[in-house]
């Protein structure tokens, strides 16, 4: 009996943090956004933004902030194989003090007033997410694992 209850506990927790991630929004944000993410991310003469961001610990159910320097590196290689090269194309986290080291503000960033987090990911619960905004403000956002393929749909769609 007891092992029934325990894999079933198990199998439970498994679907509610699988149905977690995945999940696309899709939008338009504001003027005021856009030149905020210009100002404090380097976003300049490129046509797409593409946000790699690290949900806070809280929201993720093993350490998301684990293997730091791998996912800088996996990141910069997503910019050289995207199609699309107008990208600026960063990494944002959403604690800073975990990642303080890793900060270098050209390619890696804390979550400025947790814009990003609170625009795109508020009521989510997952590790990561993406988020790809052109320069007329319309976004898509995948909260989970991505690939660079994600990319490369986010951009197609939003031509």
């Amino acid at each position: 009996m007891k092992r029934i209850l325990v894999l079933s506990y198990l199998f439970i927790s498994f679907i509610c943090h699988s149905q977690q991630g995945g999940i696309i929004g899709k939008g338009q944000i504001d003027i005021n956004k856009i030149e905020f993410f210009r100002k404090n991310y380097q976003w300049n003469k490129e046509y797409f933004f593409v946000v790699s961001f690290r949900q806070p610990k809280s929201r993720c159910y093993y350490d998301n902030f684990r293997n730091l320097g791998k996912t800088e590196s996996a990141i910069l290689k997503f910019g050289e194989s995207v199609e699309e090269k107008s990208i600026r194309n960063i990494f944002v986290s959403s604690d800073e003090k975990r990642v303080k080291s890793y900060l270098d503000f050209k390619t890696t960033y804390s979550d400025v007033e947790n814009l990003v987090l609170n625009t795109f990911f508020e009521k989510v619960e997952s590790c990561f997410g993406l988020v790809v905004i052109n320069r007329k403000g319309q976004y898509m956002s995948l909260a989970g694992e991505y690939v660079t393929k994600d990319i490369d749909n986010f951009i197609r769609f939003q031509v």
